[in-house]
């Protein structure tokens, strides 16, 4: 038997090398696994380099990340995704999820 479970998902990119996360996106995919314990996942994309990170947005905590406001994203409060996220190239063959160990669970 399969436990059905709902997860949204964030597609979003970068490019020239920056890849952030806005810090709304990270306060709402709190507040929605808060009141609907829905997890979300954001799968960036760096354009840059044809890396893929996927973060599980609903558990990162304040003292997990240190926002900054960059003016390249209209003075938005982001962080900066860590290069752990990344698990995947492009080019590379599309991988199994369960492979890339992502937290969801």
């Amino acid at each position: 038997m399969t436990n059905k479970q709902k997860i949204r998902i964030e597609v979003q990119s970068g490019f020239q090398g920056i890849n952030d996360i806005k810090e709304h996106k990270v306060r709402e995919a709190r507040s929605i696994y808060k009141e609907q314990q829905i997890k979300s996942i954001c799968i960036h994309i760096d354009l840059f380099n044809g890396q893929v990170a996927f973060v599980q947005l609903d558990s990162i905590e304040e003292s997990d990340v240190h926002f900054i406001t960059r003016q390249q994203m209209e003075g938005q409060s982001v962080f900066t995704i860590d290069q752990n996220y990344f698990k995947w190239r492009l080019l590379d063959p599309i991988p199994n999820l369960e492979d890339l160990e992502l937290s969801i669970s």
